[in-house]
């Protein structure tokens, strides 16, 4: 049987953080999650590079606004279903949109999150 001190615990913690943080730096270390002062339970996708914003819209407590300018994606993490709307897309082109919203699954640690262009049975 393992006994495991407090120090251990938090070395452990403290590396799973640095882990994820280098998880994330090497999918991409130009995307970053902002939040939205107007909309608290949105996050916006960030490419600092290519400048593409997409919106995570949980369908569960918020009811999207879709402009009819933007594109529009729809996933399911662990039951809840998720809209992803572009901000202010100008034809940065459909992959960078696909690129940020794969990132944002990883960033989440559900890789396996399907993605869809049409909204799923909800």
């Amino acid at each position: 049987m393992n006994i495991l001190f407090r120090e251990d615990i938090n070395q452990k913690n403290k590396q799973k953080l640095i882990e994820k943080h280098y998880r994330n730096m090497d999918n991409n270390e130009a995307y970053s999650i902002l939040k939205n002062a107007g909309e608290e339970r949105c996050e916006i996708i960030f490419n600092r590079i290519s400048g593409i914003q997409v919106r995570v819209i949980p369908l569960k407590t918020m009811e999207p606004n879709f402009s009819d300018t933007e594109v529009h994606f729809f996933g399911d993490y662990r039951g809840t279903p998720l809209a992803f709307e572009t901000v202010d897309y100008n034809e940065q082109g459909i992959d960078m949109v696909r690129d940020a919203i794969r990132w944002y699954a990883e960033y989440r640690e559900y890789p396996e999150m399907e993605i869809k262009n049409i909204e799923f049975n909800l």
